[in-house]
């Protein structure tokens, strides 16, 4: 084969043709722009359906915690609890049953009221008579002010009811350097009884306490309808001296917990200055221990 055979190209090798299509291409490309993509269509119009109407969230009512202020007085709530039920249902076997079902109705509410106001009344006034005789040591005490003393002369109020009173409280009747500190906690326990009274949130406060004693739930605008009763009654403000003849009490006399300055002995020993059940059982476990 000759030389010049080998040397000849084809046609369609030719390098002319081959950067005439380059350049075409090329001029293309710049030549004609790219379109940017269209915005998508805005959605149909489309009707809105009305929302359902929902009931608003109803909103849990914080449950209000009711402090008891007569926690002092250990026995004060259960001879109320105790008296009440005797009051109501003096005749049955099972009276706190019955007295949970008959808080049921109004009627039985407004009786329940009426039975606690009736019981905490002669209280009040017994406990004010404490501040002009003494029913421990026996002995009259002069008032501080130009006021009369209250049944000065003993014609309503008896010094058995004194002395229950005394013991339901825990006043030990003291005539020396403590008898400021009893007389400033009878001010304070009478100010609590006369707000029972006469107190309309203090009384169904008090009542809510009772009911919590012996679980059952009343409504307070029962209670305060019961209470609204009463206020119309005719022996509303009429003052009583004499304690319930169903007196409950449940339990064996307590010094008063707290009195300003109380030697801790106060505190341990029992009634009328002797020594607690409690405290007698730790001596003679003492004097029995054996090393």
């Amino acid at each position: 084969m000759s030389v010049l055979a080998l040397n000849m190209v084809p046609e369609s090798w030719d390098d002319n043709e081959e950067l005439e299509w380059e350049t075409s291409v090329a001029a293309f490309s710049f030549s004609t722009p790219i379109a940017p993509p269209a915005p998508p269509a805005p959605p149909a119009a489309a009707t809105a359906a009305p929302l359902a109407a929902t009931a608003p969230p109803v909103k849990s009512e914080a449950k209000i915690q009711i402090k008891n202020t007569y926690t002092n007085y250990p026995y004060f709530l259960a001879g109320v609890e105790g008296s009440v039920q005797r009051d109501l249902f003096p005749r049955t076997e099972l009276p706190l049953s019955q007295l949970k079902q008959s808080l049921t109705t109004q009627q039985g509410v407004f009786n329940f009221v009426q039975s606690v106001r009736n019981y905490i009344k002669p209280l009040f006034y017994v406990l004010k008579s404490t501040k002009y005789y003494n029913p421990i040591t026996k002995t009259r005490i002069p008032p501080k002010t130009k006021s009369e003393p209250i049944d000065p002369n003993f014609q309503y109020i008896s010094l058995e009811d004194q002395l229950k009173v005394y013991r339901l409280f825990g006043f030990q009747g003291h005539v020396g350097d403590k008898k400021n500190d009893e007389d400033n906690k009878r001010d304070e326990l009478l100010e609590k009884l006369k707000n029972i009274l006469y107190n309309t949130n203090t009384l169904i406060v008090f009542i809510e306490l009772l009911l919590i004693r012996i679980c059952v739930t009343v409504e307070q605008s029962d209670i305060r309808l019961a209470y609204e009763q009463l206020r119309k009654m005719s022996d509303y403000e009429q003052k009583s001296y004499r304690l319930s003849a169903n007196w409950f009490h449940d339990a064996s006399w307590k010094k008063l917990r707290y009195v300003y300055g109380a030697n801790r002995c106060d505190n341990i020993t029992g009634g009328d200055g002797g020594i607690s059940r409690e405290m007698e059982s730790c001596i003679l476990k003492a004097a029995t221990y054996k090393k």
